[in-house]
C-alpha cells in the first residue's frame, strides 16, 4: 500500500496553500486517495502526487486551469502538445506587448532626465537634425 500524505505534507512538499489544493479537489483536478469520515483530513497517494506533479508543470507554464483539466481528463498528447504550442504564441505576444512597454518607460526616463538637466528660466535654442 502506498503512503498516505496529508494535506499540510503535501502543501509542504509542493509549497502550495491547502486552499489551493482544496480548489484543485473542488474543480475535480486532484481528488484524495482517502477523506476520513469524522476528522474529514485529506489523504493523498502517489497516484494523486503524480497528478500534482502534472498540475504544477503546466501551471508554472501559465496553463489555464479550464485547460489542465482538459488535459488530465483524457491525458491526449497531442492535446496538451496543441495547448503548449498555443500557449507559447501568446508568450511571444506578451513579450512583444512588454518590450513596447520597456520602450516607453526608457522613453520617460530619457524626458524625465533630460528635464532635469534643463536649465530653469533660460532659453537655448538647439539644432536638431
Amino acid at each position: 500500500m502506498d503512503k498516505l500524505y496529508k494535506i499540510g505534507e503535501v502543501e509542504k512538499m509542493y509549497n502550495i496553500s491547502t486552499s489551493l489544493l482544496r480548489h484543485y479537489e473542488e474543480e475535480g483536478m486532484l481528488v484524495p486517495q482517502y477523506i476520513d469520515d469524522k476528522t474529514h483530513y485529506r489523504y493523498y497517494g502517489n497516484q494523486q502526487l503524480e497528478v500534482l506533479n502534472t498540475i504544477c508543470s503546466l501551471r508554472a507554464l501559465d496553463i489555464s486551469i479550464n485547460d489542465i483539466k482538459t488535459y488530465l481528463e483524457g491525458r491526449d498528447i497531442d492535446k496538451i502538445k496543441q495547448m503548449l504550442q498555443s500557449q507559447k504564441v501568446i508568450v511571444k505576444q506578451r513579450i512583444n506587448e512588454l518590450k513596447k512597454i520597456e520602450k516607453n518607460i526608457d522613453n520617460r526616463l530619457a524626458l524625465i532626465d533630460d528635464a532635469l538637466s534643463s536649465k530653469i528660466n533660460i532659453i537655448e535654442i538647439k539644432n536638431i537634425y
